[in-house]
């Protein structure tokens, strides 16, 4: 399936990079979300909305974490993420 780079709104220049991955060791394997992997506050993936890959981060010294969109996914069922319910990080 379809995932394609989610850049804000405020960054210009890059086009959002598009790939295809069939399971959750393929879309983590992309290098646009693996780095997100190798942040050391990242705590885990979930899906949003039915179609946003969110990146929870953990919180420093008690702050709460933050959480960012990663990618936009055609199918998330495909990787069995659990869903985003915005309870905290």
């Amino acid at each position: 399936m379809k995932v394609k780079q989610h850049i804000p709104a405020f960054i210009t220049g890059p086009e959002p990079i598009e790939a295809e991955a069939e399971t959750l060791a393929e879309l983590r394997a992309l290098e646009f979300v693996n780095r997100w992997e190798k942040d050391p506050l990242f705590d885990r993936w979930e899906v949003a909305s039915g179609r946003y890959l969110m990146a929870i981060m953990r919180g420093v010294d008690g702050a709460p974490g933050k959480f960012w969109v990663v990618a936009y996914l055609d199918d998330p069922s495909l990787y069995g993420l659990p869903v985003w319910t915005n309870s905290g990080a």
